[in-house]
């Protein structure tokens, strides 16, 4: 296990009891802490009806504290399976609530069952985070509150996307993912190429 005191990894994975848990934005903030580049974040629940307001205030809460973090989602109802987060080889330490100690200990076996090296942990602290918008998140249990900061969004059959994605970024995330929860069946993403790519 870390302590608090340990030098950042470049690359985490938090890993969240669900994206509804009260302590999510510490956590996400705490976890910006421990990995300087990358910190990929986990619930093996799927997101629900709050899922998109959670997702902007995620991208919100982190922009404050670590404008540089690449920050990537992964979302069960994208078919991330603890399986697949275990196999993520640029891994270098697992961040996670106390509450989801049988998680962590999941991940770590199915590392090694891979024959990848089981991960140090760092368990982060209630409420422990550095500050920023923690305090001022609205709940979005229920999907259905919206204030000026987020979007209500009614999901659609079928929506379309398009951007020219040269480098990803946590802008380009946040639309991807917040259309594909948007979307109920089909999901078009359009790819800038050629000469429209000239600047």
């Amino acid at each position: 296990m870390l302590s608090s005191g340990d030098a950042p990894h470049r690359v985490g994975l938090l890993t969240l009891p669900s994206f509804h848990h009260p302590d999510r934005n510490s956590h996400i903030l705490q976890a910006a802490q421990k990995a300087s580049q990358r910190l990929y974040v986990f619930s093996p629940h799927p997101t629900g009806p709050g899922g998109l307001n959670f997702l902007t205030r995620m991208y919100n809460s982190i922009a404050h504290e670590a404008p540089c973090m690449d920050l990537v989602p992964l979302l069960a109802g994208a078919g991330w399976t603890v399986e697949n987060v275990s196999a993520l080889e640029d891994l270098e330490v697992l961040l996670s609530s106390p509450l989801n100690s049988k998680l962590v200990a999941h991940i770590n076996s199915t590392r090694e069952r891979a024959k990848l090296e089981a991960l140090p942990v760092a368990f982060l602290l209630p409420n422990g985070g550095s500050g920023g918008q923690v305090g001022q998140e609205n709940s979005d249990e229920g999907g259905e509150e919206c204030d000026k900061s987020t979007a209500c969004v009614t999901e659609m059959e079928v929506c379309a996307v398009g951007g020219t994605f040269d480098h990803m970024h946590a802008g380009h995330r946040l639309l991807l993912v917040n259309t594909a929860l948007a979307t109920s069946k089909t999901l078009y993403v359009g790819i800038t190429v050629g000469d429209l790519l000239v600047k």
